[in-house]
Order: C-alpha cells, then structure tokens, then sequence
C-alpha cells in the first residue's frame, strides 16, 4: 500500500518502538501491525492534523475518494474485499452512505429552492383535486395535504430515512434472487449498501436538470432513476454472475424495480393513513 511520503513527514519525525494508542499492542513501524493505527507524535500540532486531514481525503490509496473511485471502476472487488475481511483500505458502508447523502443533499440544497422542487412532485402526483361538499370539508383537506406536503418535505430533504427502509428491502430481495449463493442476509445488506450509496450521486445530474429545465421535471427523474438502475444492475451482474450475465441482469433490475415499488406502496399507505387521520 503506497501512502503520500509528505504527509508521512509531516506527521512523523521518526517512529520508535511503543505501545499502540488505540489497541495497546507493541508498535515499532509507522502503523501498528494488530489495528491499523498510525503511531504518532505525544502531542497533537496544527501541522500534523492539518496533514492527516489532507491525507484522508484526497489519499487515492484508502478511504473515500479510494472507495469512490473503485465502486465505478471495480465494484465488485470492492464488495468482496470486504466481505473477506480486507477492509482497511475503504470507507466503511453505513459511513461511504452517510457522507454520499450529505453530498448529494447539500448540492440539492446549493442548487434547488426545495420547498418548490417538493411543490413540484406533490403536483405531478395528485393530478385530480378532489370534490368538496362544503367549505369544512375543504378546509380539512386543504390541513391534511399541507401535513402531508410537509411529511413529503421532510422524506425529500433527509433521504437517509429512505434508504433506511428501501436498502433493507433490496437486501431481502437480493437474497431470493440469488439465494442459491449462499451469501448471508448482512453480506446482501452490505452489497445493497455500497451499491445505494454509489447510486445517490446520480441524483446529482437529476437537480442540474431540473435547475436548468424545470419544465421537464418527469424527463428528469426518469433519466436520473434510469441511471441509477442500471448501475445496480450492472454491480449485480458483477458480483452474482456464475453463469449467465442475462439471468443475472435481469434478476438484479427485477429486484430495484420491486424494492422501489414496494416502498412507494409502503409510503403511499402510510401518508393515506396520515392524512385519513388527518381529514377527521
């Protein structure tokens, strides 16, 4: 494993024989052998923290630009490494999701008023209003869908609730499909996770359409979808194929389409619920 000498120098002066700050174990070389942990210096300077920072983000040798980059280029190798234990050199799942979120949330935020881009998809979901017999009626409605606009808001802006409930869905059904694998329910989880996390930077492309054509907000969010499914297809025939790359593209496409079926039905009936409750 190559690391960047400079920030090596910077935040060792020379290493000698010690204990392990993180794990205890005898450390005589820059890392310890038993965890990983850089020996460093007794005292913390604005040098060598200023330098390990630079070091984990742009190192294209471990970490989050290194796991970037391998889940376009080898995701499968990405997956099974750490399926297999060697994990050191990438980003762990739940946090590679996590900062992927943040990214592509933050970019929503810089570059879309929200509150009109979640205006925009109540209104191409509710294509007919509704007959009110009188004024009370109305006005209850008018409640109810403001609660639920706000409900929707909230699913929009904190995606990470999302992909809460839909990886775990994705993960059960990649499991049926490919169960004759002998792949375990968190094996799947942890596929379905890095995979996921990759996807959301192709919401990224969808809000630079809508910004610059808001008109053709369906086109972008079938194109950006579109994308995003076939990336999950093509991990899944990466990293299931045995025997046919057919049969396994078209077992992992059928596994997205049903996973986000299933979570649109789940939320419909949870804000039907919501609002029914609402509405007495």
């Amino acid at each position: 494993m190559i690391h960047s000498e400079h920030a090596q120098t910077a935040v060792l002066k020379e290493v000698q024989p010690a204990d392990c700050k993180n794990c205890g174990n005898p450390v005589t070389e820059t890392f310890c052998g038993h965890c990983g942990q850089r020996q460093l210096q007794p005292r913390l300077t604005i040098k060598e923290l200023l330098s390990l920072a630079y070091e984990s983000l742009v190192d294209f040798d471990r970490g989050f630009l290194f796991t970037t980059t391998k889940m376009f280029t080898r995701p499968q190798g990405v997956i099974a490494d750490y399926i297999t234990g060697k994990r050191i050199i990438y980003t762990n799942p739940i946090k590679y999701l996590l900062l992927w979120l943040g990214i592509s949330t933050f970019i929503g935020f810089s570059i879309l008023d929200m509150d009109a881009f979640t205006q925009k998809i109540t209104e191409q979901v509710q294509t007919q209003k509704p007959v009110f017999k009188n004024k009370k009626q109305q006005e209850k409605y008018q409640t109810a869908n403001a609660r639920v606009q706000q409900f929707q808001q909230f699913i929009t802006q904190n995606p990470q609730f999302m992909y809460a409930i839909l990886i775990p869905i994705l993960a059960l059904g990649s499991s049926v499909f490919f169960r004759k694998q002998r792949y375990t329910y968190a094996e799947h989880l942890l596929m379905n996770t890095y995979t996921m996390a990759q996807s959301a930077l192709f919401s990224i492309p969808g809000y630079l359409l809508y910004r610059y054509f808001p008109t053709h907000f369906i086109i972008d969010s079938i194109l950006s979808t579109s994308i995003a499914a076939i990336y999950y297809s093509v991990v899944g025939v990466l990293f299931f194929y045995r025997k046919s790359y057919f049969t396994a593209a078209v077992k992992s496409l059928m596994n997205y389409v049903i996973a986000y079926m299933l979570f649109f039905l789940l939320a419909g009936i949870v804000g039907f619920i919501y609002g029914a409750l609402l509405m007495q």
